[in-house]
């Protein structure tokens, strides 16, 4: 079982995603969350990692793209599109992130690196940093590639892991970086689609979820017919109309239709009443042209 994950040493929180599937065998590691796509649809890879949202910065733009332009980008109706990868499961993993340099020393930085995720959950305290001392801000492809930069040049710092130092012996942790979550009961988390080859696309089995007995999360994406008032309402109200709890609603710009949106929706059900959500895509499926992405256990 080999499994393509975000970074090149086994430093990021892709990789601490990646252990937590319990399965051992080759790790891939990628330079962006595009590669891990292909890495996984050109089979180098049984199984990928990609970072979905977290809860203090959202939606990790890269990786829903990589999974879904190459639905939308095909000329043909969702529902006939040639899917080649599925989502089979999701992880979750706490999120501490750290600055580090090679002196250990706020007063050396010159400029700050991460990926952009990494860099909106630290922006207050880097915005209170930026006050005694004077830094810029770059973005890169991961928090790897980060802690590389950093430790090539005293005066670049980094936005990693803790882990990043075992990779990159020469860098010293200078603080606990990311943005405090006020009057919160819960921890910086970070979800991830565990992405695997199933060309065909996926369809919902319900006896297949029932015998599971797990809460489940189905993901899928749908166009509207008809661009009008109430349409997306009209598509949302069969769920509602069926009991099904909707988790995560955005939208894409379709490829077909000028300022019209492909909508990515995810929605939990209990395993005893998969039925309900079944009538529910059927129901939708009536006036709305639809994809599944993927049937997977709620982590």
């Amino acid at each position: 079982m080999s499994i393509a994950y975000l970074g090149k040493h086994p430093v990021t929180f892709g990789f601490q995603a990646a252990q937590k599937l319990g399965k051992t065998g080759k790790m891939v590691g990628c330079g962006s969350h595009a590669e891990v796509y292909e890495a996984v649809a050109n089979g180098e890879a049984d199984l990928g990692i990609l970072a979905l949202e977290n809860q203090l910065a959202g939606i990790v733009d890269e990786s829903t793209h990589a999974v879904i332009d190459p639905i939308l980008t095909q000329s043909k109706p969702l529902s006939k599109s040639d899917t080649i990868v599925r989502i089979a499961r999701e992880v979750t993993v706490p999120v501490e992130l750290y600055l580090m340099n090679q002196s250990g020393k706020i007063e050396d930085i010159r400029q700050i690196r991460t990926h952009p995720v990494p860099m909106r959950q630290s922006r207050g305290r880097l915005d209170e940093l930026s006050l005694g001392a004077r830094f810029s801000r770059e973005t890169c492809l991961s928090t790897d590639a980060a802690a590389e930069a950093a430790s090539e040049d005293p005066e670049v710092a980094a936005i990693a892991s803790k882990l990043a130092p075992s990779g990159y012996p020469n860098l010293k942790v200078i603080q606990r970086i990311d943005d405090p979550i006020p009057n919160a009961n819960y921890e910086n988390v970070t979800r991830f689609w565990v992405i695997e080859k199933h060309p065909g696309g996926t369809i919902l089995d319900p006896e297949l979820v029932k015998a599971t007995g797990l809460t489940h999360k189905i993901c899928l994406l749908f166009n509207l017919e008809r661009d009008e008032s109430g349409g997306l309402a009209r598509s949302l109200q069969v769920f509602a109309e069926n009991g099904i709890n909707l988790a995560m609603i955005f939208s894409l710009p379709r490829r077909d239709r000028s300022w019209e949106y492909t909508f990515v929706l995810e929605f939990e059900v209990e395993a005893a009443d998969i039925d309900r959500a079944a009538s529910a895509l059927e129901a939708l499926g009536e006036f709305d042209d639809f994809t599944l992405l993927g049937i997977y256990p709620k982590a």
